[in-house]
């Protein structure tokens, strides 16, 4: 009974992620919201490097953090994208890929400012420093609102 009670917490953890996103989101969708999540936190895994991206992972709950590995390929991170037009086409093809109707400029904002409540300041701060400088002002637009 002990083993379910621990698999209940977990999914409880990555529910109340996904529900604060449906919530910045302004939506009741929480499928919505999930695949917002990964396709935000996908692109933003791809243009840390690994060693970044490693400490975000760590810092998500299990579940999410799952999604946040899942395709994940190391060798190839950092990605090129510099500017947020390049980031946002770089999260709409996520969100294309997972089949949904969503768009990336409506969902960035939402899934980086409840990242940056969520893990430590000191996390928030090194994901700042590792973007170039227009994608590091699309983060601290969104984590600062």
């Amino acid at each position: 009974m002990a083993h379910i009670e621990e698999f209940n917490r977990i999914v409880k953890n990555a529910e109340s992620w996904i529900i604060d996103v449906a919530e910045e989101m302004k939506t009741e969708n929480h499928s919505a919201a999930l695949h917002a999540t990964r396709a935000t936190l996908r692109a933003l895994r791809d243009r840390l490097p690994a060693n970044q991206a490693a400490h975000v992972g760590a810092q998500l709950p299990l579940l999410i953090s799952g999604y946040f590995y899942e395709g994940w390929k190391p060798a190839s991170t950092p990605t090129k994208e510099r500017s947020p037009e390049e980031f946002m086409a770089k999260v709409q093809a996520n969100i294309d890929n997972l089949g949904h109707p969503l768009k990336a400029e409506d969902v960035v904002s939402p899934v980086f400012r409840v990242l940056a409540g969520k893990i430590s300041e000191g996390e928030s701060r090194d994901i700042r420093n590792a973007l170039p400088e227009k994608l590091r002002e699309l983060w601290m637009a969104s984590a600062e609102t």
